[in-house]
Protein backbone atom coordinates (compact mmCIF):
# COMPACT_ATOMS: atom_id res chain seq x y z
CA UNK A 1 0.00 0.00 0.00
CA UNK A 2 1.15 3.47 -1.14
CA UNK A 3 0.54 6.48 1.54
CA UNK A 4 1.64 9.80 0.63
CA UNK A 5 2.14 12.11 3.33
CA UNK A 6 2.00 15.88 4.10
CA UNK A 7 6.09 17.60 3.28
CA UNK A 8 4.82 19.88 6.26
CA UNK A 9 5.81 18.50 9.61
CA UNK A 10 3.11 17.21 11.76
CA UNK A 11 1.20 19.49 14.32
CA UNK A 12 -0.53 18.64 17.75
CA UNK A 13 -4.33 20.26 18.04
CA UNK A 14 -5.30 21.27 21.11
CA UNK A 15 -8.44 19.04 22.55
CA UNK A 16 -11.10 21.77 23.07
CA UNK A 17 -14.29 23.14 21.35
CA UNK A 18 -13.60 25.77 18.61
CA UNK A 19 -14.90 28.43 20.67
CA UNK A 20 -12.68 28.15 23.06
CA UNK A 21 -9.63 27.53 20.38
CA UNK A 22 -10.58 30.86 19.07
CA UNK A 23 -11.68 32.97 22.14
CA UNK A 24 -10.92 31.03 25.67
CA UNK A 25 -8.88 33.48 28.05
CA UNK A 26 -6.91 30.72 30.13
CA UNK A 27 -6.74 27.31 27.95
CA UNK A 28 -3.68 26.46 26.71
CA UNK A 29 -4.40 25.52 23.51
CA UNK A 30 -6.18 29.16 22.60
CA UNK A 31 -4.94 31.27 19.74
CA UNK A 32 -6.34 34.49 21.47
CA UNK A 33 -3.49 35.71 23.47
CA UNK A 34 -1.44 35.53 20.16
CA UNK A 35 -2.82 38.81 18.64
CA UNK A 36 -3.69 42.04 19.70
CA UNK A 37 -7.17 41.72 21.45
CA UNK A 38 -7.68 45.13 19.75
CA UNK A 39 -6.87 43.55 16.22
CA UNK A 40 -9.68 43.51 13.69
CA UNK A 41 -11.26 40.54 13.11
CA UNK A 42 -13.87 41.42 10.75
CA UNK A 43 -14.26 44.60 8.84
CA UNK A 44 -17.75 45.11 6.76
CA UNK A 45 -16.86 46.09 2.98
CA UNK A 46 -20.11 47.84 2.33
CA UNK A 47 -19.96 50.04 5.52
CA UNK A 48 -16.69 49.74 6.81
CA UNK A 49 -17.22 49.29 10.35
CA UNK A 50 -14.93 46.84 11.62
CA UNK A 51 -15.56 44.69 15.25
CA UNK A 52 -12.44 44.02 17.07
CA UNK A 53 -11.09 40.28 18.54
CA UNK A 54 -11.86 41.63 22.09
CA UNK A 55 -15.15 43.54 20.61
CA UNK A 56 -16.65 39.27 19.31
CA UNK A 57 -15.75 37.91 22.17
CA UNK A 58 -17.51 40.02 24.28
CA UNK A 59 -20.25 40.32 22.24
CA UNK A 60 -20.59 36.60 21.70
CA UNK A 61 -20.65 35.78 25.14
CA UNK A 62 -23.67 38.57 25.20
CA UNK A 63 -25.22 36.10 23.01
CA UNK A 64 -24.72 33.28 24.74
CA UNK A 65 -25.94 35.00 27.77
CA UNK A 66 -28.95 36.09 26.20
CA UNK A 67 -29.86 32.81 25.12
CA UNK A 68 -29.48 31.43 28.24
CA UNK A 69 -31.38 33.61 30.26
CA UNK A 70 -33.76 35.79 28.13
CA UNK A 71 -35.51 37.97 30.06
CA UNK A 72 -39.29 37.99 30.50
CA UNK A 73 -39.79 40.17 27.77
CA UNK A 74 -38.38 37.57 25.42
CA UNK A 75 -38.95 34.46 27.04
CA UNK A 76 -42.57 33.81 25.47
CA UNK A 77 -41.59 34.94 22.25
CA UNK A 78 -38.30 32.53 21.64
CA UNK A 79 -38.13 28.42 22.16
CA UNK A 80 -36.27 27.65 25.05
CA UNK A 81 -32.20 27.27 23.77
CA UNK A 82 -29.63 24.55 25.50
CA UNK A 83 -26.74 22.78 24.73
CA UNK A 84 -26.66 20.30 22.45
CA UNK A 85 -29.56 22.60 20.19
CA UNK A 86 -29.42 22.43 16.56
CA UNK A 87 -29.55 25.85 14.99
CA UNK A 88 -30.25 27.01 11.30
CA UNK A 89 -28.17 29.96 10.28
CA UNK A 90 -29.64 31.54 7.01
CA UNK A 91 -27.32 34.41 6.13
CA UNK A 92 -25.65 36.20 3.55
CA UNK A 93 -22.22 37.54 5.04
CA UNK A 94 -22.33 40.71 7.20
CA UNK A 95 -20.61 41.69 10.12
CA UNK A 96 -23.79 39.46 12.50
CA UNK A 97 -22.55 36.15 11.23
CA UNK A 98 -19.34 35.90 13.11
CA UNK A 99 -21.45 37.21 16.46
CA UNK A 100 -24.37 34.70 15.82
CA UNK A 101 -21.56 31.66 14.82
CA UNK A 102 -19.40 31.90 17.55
CA UNK A 103 -22.03 33.07 20.35
CA UNK A 104 -24.04 29.74 19.24
CA UNK A 105 -20.87 27.75 19.43
CA UNK A 106 -19.97 28.98 22.61
CA UNK A 107 -23.59 28.46 24.36
CA UNK A 108 -22.62 24.45 22.59
CA UNK A 109 -24.86 24.58 19.93
CA UNK A 110 -24.96 22.42 16.69
CA UNK A 111 -24.91 24.70 13.51
CA UNK A 112 -25.99 23.83 10.36
CA UNK A 113 -25.92 26.64 7.95
CA UNK A 114 -28.04 26.80 4.77
CA UNK A 115 -26.77 28.76 1.20
CA UNK A 116 -29.05 32.31 1.65
CA UNK A 117 -29.66 31.14 -2.28
CA UNK A 118 -31.93 28.02 -1.31
CA UNK A 119 -35.48 28.32 -1.98
CA UNK A 120 -38.28 27.30 0.74
CA UNK A 121 -38.46 24.21 -0.30
CA UNK A 122 -34.16 22.98 -0.22
CA UNK A 123 -34.23 25.10 3.26
CA UNK A 124 -37.33 22.73 4.91
CA UNK A 125 -35.33 19.35 3.62
CA UNK A 126 -32.06 20.77 5.90
CA UNK A 127 -34.26 22.07 8.51
CA UNK A 128 -35.78 18.79 8.90
CA UNK A 129 -32.75 16.47 8.23
CA UNK A 130 -31.00 18.29 11.11
CA UNK A 131 -33.78 18.34 13.50
CA UNK A 132 -33.11 22.38 14.02
CA UNK A 133 -35.33 24.33 16.25
CA UNK A 134 -34.23 27.66 16.13
CA UNK A 135 -33.92 29.51 13.31
CA UNK A 136 -31.27 32.64 12.45
CA UNK A 137 -31.75 34.53 9.54
CA UNK A 138 -31.09 37.79 7.58
CA UNK A 139 -33.65 40.20 7.64
CA UNK A 140 -34.17 40.11 3.51
CA UNK A 141 -34.50 36.63 3.95
CA UNK A 142 -37.28 35.98 6.55
CA UNK A 143 -40.04 35.42 4.17
CA UNK A 144 -37.90 32.47 2.72
CA UNK A 145 -38.14 31.18 6.28
CA UNK A 146 -41.82 31.70 7.11
CA UNK A 147 -42.49 29.78 3.87
CA UNK A 148 -40.15 27.22 4.77
CA UNK A 149 -41.98 26.43 8.30
CA UNK A 150 -45.03 26.61 6.76
CA UNK A 151 -43.98 23.27 4.36
CA UNK A 152 -43.04 21.97 7.33
CA UNK A 153 -46.45 22.00 9.44
CA UNK A 154 -45.22 25.28 11.63
CA UNK A 155 -47.03 27.87 11.18
CA UNK A 156 -48.57 30.88 13.56
CA UNK A 157 -46.75 32.06 16.54
CA UNK A 158 -45.60 28.70 16.84
CA UNK A 159 -43.06 29.74 13.75
CA UNK A 160 -42.48 33.07 15.16
CA UNK A 161 -41.13 32.23 18.41
CA UNK A 162 -37.87 29.65 16.28
CA UNK A 163 -36.80 32.65 14.51
CA UNK A 164 -33.97 35.14 15.58
CA UNK A 165 -33.50 37.86 13.29
CA UNK A 166 -29.82 38.80 12.71
CA UNK A 167 -28.64 42.26 11.98
CA UNK A 168 -26.02 44.15 13.68
CA UNK A 169 -23.94 47.42 12.80
CA UNK A 170 -22.14 48.76 15.64
CA UNK A 171 -23.70 51.33 16.99
CA UNK A 172 -27.15 51.36 14.64
CA UNK A 173 -30.47 50.14 15.68
CA UNK A 174 -31.90 47.61 13.21
CA UNK A 175 -34.73 49.11 11.35
CA UNK A 176 -37.71 46.68 12.19
CA UNK A 177 -40.49 46.57 9.64
CA UNK A 178 -42.83 43.67 7.44
CA UNK A 179 -43.16 41.03 8.91
CA UNK A 180 -39.89 41.36 11.04
CA UNK A 181 -41.76 44.03 13.70
CA UNK A 182 -42.36 41.65 16.17
CA UNK A 183 -40.14 39.12 16.10
CA UNK A 184 -36.95 39.01 18.25
CA UNK A 185 -34.19 40.61 16.64
CA UNK A 186 -30.92 39.44 17.39
CA UNK A 187 -30.14 42.94 19.22
CA UNK A 188 -32.73 42.40 21.93
CA UNK A 189 -30.24 39.35 22.95
CA UNK A 190 -27.21 42.01 23.31
CA UNK A 191 -26.30 43.73 26.19
CA UNK A 192 -28.40 41.87 28.73
CA UNK A 193 -24.96 40.47 30.70
CA UNK A 194 -21.84 38.15 29.60
CA UNK A 195 -21.52 34.91 30.57
CA UNK A 196 -17.60 34.55 32.24
CA UNK A 197 -16.97 31.33 30.21
CA UNK A 198 -18.41 29.26 27.25
CA UNK A 199 -20.01 25.69 27.07
CA UNK A 200 -16.81 23.25 27.38
CA UNK A 201 -16.34 20.29 25.18
CA UNK A 202 -13.50 18.52 27.11
CA UNK A 203 -12.33 14.62 26.02
CA UNK A 204 -12.79 12.65 23.34
CA UNK A 205 -16.24 11.32 23.96
CA UNK A 206 -19.77 12.21 22.64
CA UNK A 207 -20.11 15.25 24.42
CA UNK A 208 -16.62 16.17 24.06
CA UNK A 209 -14.35 16.82 21.02
CA UNK A 210 -15.95 14.66 18.78
CA UNK A 211 -19.29 16.13 19.40
CA UNK A 212 -20.45 17.80 16.15
CA UNK A 213 -19.92 21.37 15.65
CA UNK A 214 -21.52 21.96 12.32
CA UNK A 215 -23.61 20.14 10.06
CA UNK A 216 -23.22 21.47 6.77
CA UNK A 217 -24.66 20.00 3.78
CA UNK A 218 -22.63 18.61 0.58
CA UNK A 219 -23.63 19.17 -2.74
CA UNK A 220 -25.55 16.22 -3.35
CA UNK A 221 -24.63 16.11 -7.16
CA UNK A 222 -26.37 12.52 -6.47
CA UNK A 223 -29.26 12.59 -4.67
CA UNK A 224 -30.89 15.11 -2.23
CA UNK A 225 -28.04 16.88 0.06
CA UNK A 226 -26.58 15.02 2.67
CA UNK A 227 -25.39 16.68 6.12
CA UNK A 228 -21.81 16.28 7.06
CA UNK A 229 -20.81 15.58 10.93
CA UNK A 230 -18.62 17.82 11.31
CA UNK A 231 -16.74 17.72 14.63
CA UNK A 232 -14.92 20.63 17.31
CA UNK A 233 -11.83 18.18 16.75
CA UNK A 234 -11.67 18.28 12.97
CA UNK A 235 -12.18 21.87 13.11
CA UNK A 236 -9.79 22.79 15.41
CA UNK A 237 -7.61 20.31 13.93
CA UNK A 238 -7.99 21.44 10.57
CA UNK A 239 -7.47 25.64 11.24
CA UNK A 240 -3.47 24.78 12.80
CA UNK A 241 -3.11 22.63 9.63
CA UNK A 242 -3.45 25.38 7.77
CA UNK A 243 -1.66 28.00 9.83
CA UNK A 244 0.98 25.68 9.27
CA UNK A 245 0.22 25.53 5.06
CA UNK A 246 -0.05 29.45 5.29
CA UNK A 247 3.50 29.84 7.29
CA UNK A 248 4.66 33.09 5.22
CA UNK A 249 1.13 34.91 5.83
CA UNK A 250 1.16 37.56 8.63
CA UNK A 251 -1.99 37.91 10.77
CA UNK A 252 -0.34 41.57 12.19
CA UNK A 253 -1.47 42.96 8.53
CA UNK A 254 -2.25 40.22 5.77
CA UNK A 255 -6.59 40.18 5.59
CA UNK A 256 -8.56 37.65 4.26
CA UNK A 257 -10.89 38.41 1.80
CA UNK A 258 -14.30 36.78 1.63
CA UNK A 259 -15.92 36.95 -1.72
CA UNK A 260 -18.16 34.70 -4.23
CA UNK A 261 -17.09 31.79 -5.78
CA UNK A 262 -14.27 32.25 -8.68
CA UNK A 263 -16.75 32.17 -11.21
CA UNK A 264 -18.90 35.20 -10.46
CA UNK A 265 -15.71 37.34 -10.06
CA UNK A 266 -17.29 40.32 -11.77
CA UNK A 267 -17.02 44.79 -11.78
CA UNK A 268 -13.67 44.45 -11.21
CA UNK A 269 -12.99 48.01 -12.36
CA UNK A 270 -15.50 49.60 -9.80
CA UNK A 271 -13.16 48.56 -6.70
CA UNK A 272 -9.33 49.72 -5.81
CA UNK A 273 -8.47 46.35 -5.83
CA UNK A 274 -4.34 47.70 -5.59
CA UNK A 275 -3.47 45.74 -1.99
CA UNK A 276 -5.08 42.44 -3.21
CA UNK A 277 -1.58 39.89 -3.54
CA UNK A 278 -2.88 36.48 -3.40
CA UNK A 279 -6.14 34.49 -4.45
CA UNK A 280 -6.98 30.98 -3.49
CA UNK A 281 -9.41 29.57 -5.96
CA UNK A 282 -11.54 26.14 -5.13
CA UNK A 283 -14.72 24.36 -6.01
CA UNK A 284 -13.66 23.23 -9.22
CA UNK A 285 -10.34 23.20 -11.25
CA UNK A 286 -8.97 26.14 -13.17
CA UNK A 287 -7.17 26.19 -16.50
CA UNK A 288 -3.63 27.57 -17.06
CA UNK A 289 -5.18 29.84 -19.70
CA UNK A 290 -8.28 30.91 -17.51
CA UNK A 291 -6.00 31.97 -14.62
CA UNK A 292 -3.43 34.20 -16.99
CA UNK A 293 -6.56 35.75 -18.22
CA UNK A 294 -7.67 36.59 -15.05
CA UNK A 295 -4.28 37.30 -13.76
CA UNK A 296 -4.54 40.19 -16.87
CA UNK A 297 -7.44 41.58 -16.35
CA UNK A 298 -6.89 41.86 -12.41
CA UNK A 299 -3.76 43.39 -13.62
CA UNK A 300 -5.67 45.76 -15.79
CA UNK A 301 -7.39 47.70 -12.81
CA UNK A 302 -3.61 47.57 -10.42
CA UNK A 303 -3.89 44.41 -8.72
CA UNK A 304 -0.60 41.97 -9.73
CA UNK A 305 -1.41 39.13 -8.39
CA UNK A 306 -0.81 35.60 -7.53
CA UNK A 307 -3.27 32.99 -8.38
CA UNK A 308 -3.41 29.76 -6.79
CA UNK A 309 -5.81 27.07 -6.39
CA UNK A 310 -6.39 24.80 -3.47
CA UNK A 311 -8.66 21.36 -2.42
CA UNK A 312 -11.18 20.02 -0.03
CA UNK A 313 -14.70 19.05 0.51
CA UNK A 314 -16.91 19.53 3.19
CA UNK A 315 -16.36 15.99 4.38
CA UNK A 316 -12.88 16.98 4.81
CA UNK A 317 -13.66 19.94 6.95
CA UNK A 318 -12.97 21.17 4.59
CA UNK A 319 -9.08 22.17 3.22
CA UNK A 320 -6.99 19.17 2.55
CA UNK A 321 -3.95 20.83 -0.51
CA UNK A 322 -2.90 24.44 -0.52
CA UNK A 323 -0.43 25.47 -3.24
CA UNK A 324 2.22 27.97 -1.55
CA UNK A 325 2.46 31.24 -3.16
CA UNK A 326 5.89 31.10 -4.28
CA UNK A 327 5.11 28.04 -6.14
CA UNK A 328 2.24 29.18 -7.62
CA UNK A 329 3.60 30.44 -11.07
CA UNK A 330 5.77 27.28 -11.35
CA UNK A 331 3.14 24.86 -10.28
CA UNK A 332 0.05 26.43 -12.64
CA UNK A 333 -3.12 23.83 -12.43
CA UNK A 334 -1.92 22.48 -9.02
CA UNK A 335 -3.80 22.69 -6.19
CA UNK A 336 -1.29 22.75 -4.42
CA UNK A 337 0.68 20.07 -1.53
CA UNK A 338 -1.28 17.96 1.37
CA UNK A 339 -1.52 20.16 4.73
CA UNK A 340 0.06 18.63 8.06
CA UNK A 341 -1.56 15.61 9.81
CA UNK A 342 -2.75 14.13 6.57
CA UNK A 343 -2.30 11.01 4.54
CA UNK A 344 -3.63 10.59 0.64
CA UNK A 345 -3.44 7.33 -1.56
CA UNK A 346 -4.30 6.64 -4.80
CA UNK A 347 -6.61 4.13 -6.06
CA UNK A 348 -7.65 2.41 -9.05
CA UNK A 349 -11.30 1.90 -10.10
CA UNK A 350 -11.37 -1.53 -10.05
CA UNK A 351 -11.35 -1.73 -6.08
CA UNK A 352 -10.23 -4.99 -4.76
CA UNK A 353 -12.69 -5.22 -1.36
CA UNK A 354 -12.85 -2.09 1.04
CA UNK A 355 -9.69 -0.90 0.93
CA UNK A 356 -8.98 -0.85 -2.97
CA UNK A 357 -5.79 -1.43 -5.37
CA UNK A 358 -3.34 1.21 -5.16
CA UNK A 359 -2.58 3.12 -8.88
CA UNK A 360 0.84 2.70 -10.08
CA UNK A 361 3.76 4.67 -8.04
CA UNK A 362 4.72 6.49 -11.85
CA UNK A 363 3.19 6.44 -15.10
CA UNK A 364 5.98 7.77 -17.65
CA UNK A 365 3.14 8.22 -20.46
CA UNK A 366 1.60 10.93 -18.24
CA UNK A 367 1.56 14.23 -19.19
CA UNK A 368 4.23 16.15 -17.04
CA UNK A 369 1.97 18.88 -15.39
CA UNK A 370 4.80 19.35 -12.91
CA UNK A 371 6.73 20.90 -15.34
CA UNK A 372 9.21 19.22 -17.64
CA UNK A 373 11.23 16.13 -16.76
CA UNK A 374 8.99 16.40 -13.66
CA UNK A 375 8.10 12.46 -13.09
CA UNK A 376 4.17 11.94 -12.32
CA UNK A 377 2.10 9.04 -10.77
CA UNK A 378 0.08 7.02 -12.43
CA UNK A 379 -4.41 8.49 -12.13
CA UNK A 380 -6.15 6.64 -9.56
CA UNK A 381 -9.02 7.97 -7.07
CA UNK A 382 -7.74 10.21 -4.21
CA UNK A 383 -8.24 8.77 -0.59
CA UNK A 384 -7.82 10.76 2.59
CA UNK A 385 -7.55 9.94 6.15
CA UNK A 386 -6.54 12.14 9.14
CA UNK A 387 -8.18 14.41 12.39
CA UNK A 388 -10.37 16.36 9.58
CA UNK A 389 -12.67 13.64 7.91
CA UNK A 390 -15.97 13.89 9.11
CA UNK A 391 -17.62 11.69 11.65
CA UNK A 392 -20.39 10.53 8.81
CA UNK A 393 -23.28 11.79 7.00
CA UNK A 394 -26.15 12.71 9.29
CA UNK A 395 -29.21 9.80 9.33
CA UNK A 396 -27.36 7.77 6.57
CA UNK A 397 -25.39 5.15 7.62
CA UNK A 398 -25.06 3.24 4.52
CA UNK A 399 -23.58 6.54 2.57
CA UNK A 400 -21.57 6.88 5.91
CA UNK A 401 -20.17 2.93 4.98
CA UNK A 402 -20.14 4.28 1.13
CA UNK A 403 -17.25 7.09 1.55
CA UNK A 404 -15.56 5.70 4.86
CA UNK A 405 -13.17 2.71 4.85
CA UNK A 406 -13.25 0.42 7.92
CA UNK A 407 -9.61 1.28 8.11
CA UNK A 408 -10.66 5.30 7.96
CA UNK A 409 -9.84 6.34 4.40
CA UNK A 410 -12.40 8.94 2.71
CA UNK A 411 -12.92 8.36 -0.71
CA UNK A 412 -13.05 11.75 -2.64
CA UNK A 413 -14.49 10.49 -5.92
CA UNK A 414 -11.73 12.86 -7.45
CA UNK A 415 -9.40 11.41 -9.83
CA UNK A 416 -5.58 12.96 -9.48
CA UNK A 417 -2.20 12.53 -10.02
CA UNK A 418 0.47 13.71 -8.63
CA UNK A 419 4.55 15.18 -9.27
CA UNK A 420 7.90 13.66 -7.75
CA UNK A 421 7.48 17.19 -6.18
CA UNK A 422 4.81 16.10 -4.01
CA UNK A 423 2.36 18.34 -5.67
CA UNK A 424 -1.28 17.35 -6.56
CA UNK A 425 -3.42 17.68 -9.46
CA UNK A 426 -7.13 17.38 -9.98
CA UNK A 427 -7.60 15.75 -13.50
CA UNK A 428 -11.44 14.68 -12.99
CA UNK A 429 -14.09 13.29 -11.25
CA UNK A 430 -14.39 8.95 -10.94
CA UNK A 431 -18.15 9.22 -12.31
CA UNK A 432 -17.84 11.85 -15.11
CA UNK A 433 -14.82 10.45 -17.28
CA UNK A 434 -16.60 10.03 -20.50
CA UNK A 435 -15.34 6.52 -22.51
CA UNK A 436 -14.95 7.13 -26.35
CA UNK A 437 -14.28 3.73 -28.31
CA UNK A 438 -12.43 2.97 -24.80
CA UNK A 439 -10.48 6.12 -24.41
CA UNK A 440 -10.45 8.51 -21.39
CA UNK A 441 -12.25 12.17 -21.84
CA UNK A 442 -11.45 14.16 -19.11
CA UNK A 443 -14.60 16.54 -18.76
CA UNK A 444 -12.57 18.99 -16.71
CA UNK A 445 -9.89 19.20 -19.29
CA UNK A 446 -12.54 20.06 -22.29
CA UNK A 447 -13.86 22.61 -19.88
CA UNK A 448 -11.24 24.48 -19.46
CA UNK A 449 -10.59 25.24 -22.64
CA UNK A 450 -14.19 26.02 -23.67
CA UNK A 451 -13.71 28.72 -21.12
CA UNK A 452 -10.83 29.88 -22.64
CA UNK A 453 -12.71 31.00 -25.94
CA UNK A 454 -13.92 35.19 -26.08
CA UNK A 455 -17.34 34.34 -26.76
CA UNK A 456 -18.05 31.99 -23.84
CA UNK A 457 -18.39 32.55 -19.85
CA UNK A 458 -19.76 29.31 -18.78
CA UNK A 459 -19.59 25.80 -19.99
CA UNK A 460 -19.91 22.24 -19.33
CA UNK A 461 -19.30 18.61 -21.03
CA UNK A 462 -20.66 15.04 -20.34
CA UNK A 463 -20.76 11.87 -21.88
CA UNK A 464 -24.26 10.99 -24.23
CA UNK A 465 -24.12 7.19 -25.09
CA UNK A 466 -24.88 6.83 -29.03
CA UNK A 467 -25.89 3.44 -29.58
CA UNK A 468 -25.22 2.69 -32.88
CA UNK A 469 -21.13 3.20 -32.90
CA UNK A 470 -21.56 1.67 -28.71
CA UNK A 471 -19.56 4.47 -27.25
CA UNK A 472 -20.04 7.61 -25.51
CA UNK A 473 -19.68 11.00 -27.19
CA UNK A 474 -18.81 14.40 -25.62
CA UNK A 475 -21.09 17.09 -25.26
CA UNK A 476 -20.72 20.62 -24.61
CA UNK A 477 -23.29 22.69 -22.93
CA UNK A 478 -21.94 26.48 -23.21
CA UNK A 479 -23.02 30.02 -22.28
CA UNK A 480 -22.54 32.82 -24.70
CA UNK A 481 -21.12 36.03 -23.61
CA UNK A 482 -23.61 37.43 -25.94
CA UNK A 483 -26.83 36.34 -27.62
CA UNK A 484 -25.28 35.12 -31.02
CA UNK A 485 -27.66 35.43 -33.99
CA UNK A 486 -27.76 32.22 -35.26
CA UNK A 487 -28.07 29.39 -32.80
CA UNK A 488 -26.66 26.67 -35.07
CA UNK A 489 -23.90 28.49 -36.66
CA UNK A 490 -22.44 29.50 -33.48
CA UNK A 491 -22.45 25.79 -32.38
CA UNK A 492 -20.71 24.44 -34.72
CA UNK A 493 -18.16 27.55 -34.96
CA UNK A 494 -17.78 26.34 -31.18
CA UNK A 495 -17.37 22.77 -32.28
CA UNK A 496 -14.51 23.23 -35.17
CA UNK A 497 -12.84 25.42 -32.86
CA UNK A 498 -12.72 22.41 -30.60
CA UNK A 499 -11.53 20.60 -33.05
CA UNK A 500 -8.78 22.16 -34.16
CA UNK A 501 -7.26 22.17 -30.46
CA UNK A 502 -7.86 18.56 -29.04
CA UNK A 503 -6.89 14.87 -29.67
CA UNK A 504 -9.23 13.07 -32.16
CA UNK A 505 -10.97 11.18 -29.06
CA UNK A 506 -11.66 14.22 -27.43
CA UNK A 507 -13.76 15.77 -30.38
CA UNK A 508 -17.10 17.38 -29.19
CA UNK A 509 -18.65 14.66 -31.36
CA UNK A 510 -21.89 14.91 -29.11
CA UNK A 511 -22.21 18.26 -30.18
CA UNK A 512 -22.56 21.53 -28.62
CA UNK A 513 -25.93 22.58 -26.74
CA UNK A 514 -25.99 26.34 -25.88
CA UNK A 515 -27.89 26.99 -22.47
CA UNK A 516 -28.47 30.44 -20.61
CA UNK A 517 -27.27 28.72 -17.29
CA UNK A 518 -24.99 26.16 -16.10
CA UNK A 519 -27.15 24.43 -13.41
CA UNK A 520 -24.07 24.10 -10.49
CA UNK A 521 -24.08 23.11 -6.84
CA UNK A 522 -23.95 25.69 -3.67
CA UNK A 523 -20.22 25.57 -3.91
CA UNK A 524 -19.63 25.94 -7.27
CA UNK A 525 -19.66 22.22 -9.07
CA UNK A 526 -21.44 21.63 -12.12
CA UNK A 527 -24.76 19.75 -11.89
CA UNK A 528 -24.32 17.51 -14.55
CA UNK A 529 -27.13 14.71 -13.57
CA UNK A 530 -29.31 17.45 -14.64
CA UNK A 531 -27.72 17.79 -17.85
CA UNK A 532 -27.83 14.22 -17.97
CA UNK A 533 -31.51 14.35 -17.42
CA UNK A 534 -32.39 17.05 -20.13
CA UNK A 535 -30.43 15.05 -22.42
CA UNK A 536 -32.65 11.45 -21.40
CA UNK A 537 -35.90 13.64 -21.36
CA UNK A 538 -34.78 15.04 -25.24
CA UNK A 539 -34.24 11.58 -25.82
CA UNK A 540 -37.35 9.82 -24.96
CA UNK A 541 -39.47 12.47 -25.98
CA UNK A 542 -37.92 11.88 -29.63
CA UNK A 543 -38.88 8.52 -29.81
CA UNK A 544 -41.85 7.81 -31.80
CA UNK A 545 -45.47 6.60 -30.04
CA UNK A 546 -45.75 2.83 -30.59
CA UNK A 547 -49.31 1.46 -29.80
CA UNK A 548 -49.97 -0.72 -27.74
CA UNK A 549 -52.86 -3.75 -29.24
Amino acid sequence: MTIYTSPYAPVRPPSCSVYTFHFSLTHPGSQYWKHPPSAPAFTSAPTGNTLTRAQLRSLTLQLFHGLKHPPPSIRGRLVPFARGDVVLVFSPNSLAWPVVLFGLLAGGACLTLANPAYTPAELAHQYTDSGAGLVFVHPNLLDSVLEMLKLVGVTGEHARRRIVVMQYEPGEAAERKGSGKDLVWLEDLLGLGEEKEEEKFEGDGPDGVNATAFLCYSSGTTGKPKGVMTTHKNMVAVNLMLFAAFSEMDPSKDVWMAMLPFYHMYATAQYDLTSLHYITCGAAPIGSQLLFAAKEKLASVGAHVVIGQAYGLTETSPHTHQLPRESAMRKVGSVGLLIPNLEARLVLDDDDGDEGVDAPEWDDTEEALGGPGVRMSARGELWLRGPTIMKGYLNNPAATRNAITPAGWFKTGDICIRDEEGFWYIVDRKKELIKYKGLQVAPAELEALLLTHPQLVDAAVIGVDDPVQATELPRAFVVPASPPSSLAKFAQEIQDWMASRVANHKKLRGGVVIVDHIPKSPSGKILRRQLRDRVKAVTEASRPVRAKL
